[in-house]
């Protein structure tokens, strides 16, 4: 067994996973307004509306991600986190910590992307 793919469900699959390939230049595979998914190495993130999701668990309570709340962090590993981050920020994201060394070592930063999801970019050192 192998670990394939994420899926997140948003308001509209399709502008969450332009977002991707524009901040991040992931390639972006897009069924329709309703399925989409981001190439990241050998895994994917696949983005779907309530609607799609219905016809996958159909009589399962279902809910998209929400802007208003952080109910988990996808983290992606930048070489330049400062960069990565500006250029989130530049296709949309809407910025929540900047860039900064945590004692740890790391540096990272947090943004909410279009579609509610959170999004750590850091070095990971």
């Amino acid at each position: 067994m192998r670990y394939a793919k994420s899926m997140f469900y948003v308001g509209n699959a399709k502008d969450v996973a332009e977002f991707f390939g524009t901040a991040f230049g992931l390639q972006t595979q897009v069924y329709g307004e309703g399925y989409a998914e981001v190439a990241t190495g050998d895994t994917k993130l696949a983005f779907g509306t309530l609607e799609a999701a219905g016809n996958h668990l159909p009589g399962q309570p279902l809910e998209t991600a929400d802007s208003a709340r952080v109910t988990g962090v996808l983290s992606f590993v930048a070489d330049d986190v400062d960069a990565a981050y500006h250029q989130a920020v530049t296709a949309g994201a809407e910025s929540l910590v900047e860039p900064a060394d945590r004692e740890w070592g790391q540096r990272a930063a947090f943004v909410r992307a279009p579609g509610g999801l959170v999004l750590e970019i850091g070095n990971f050192a």
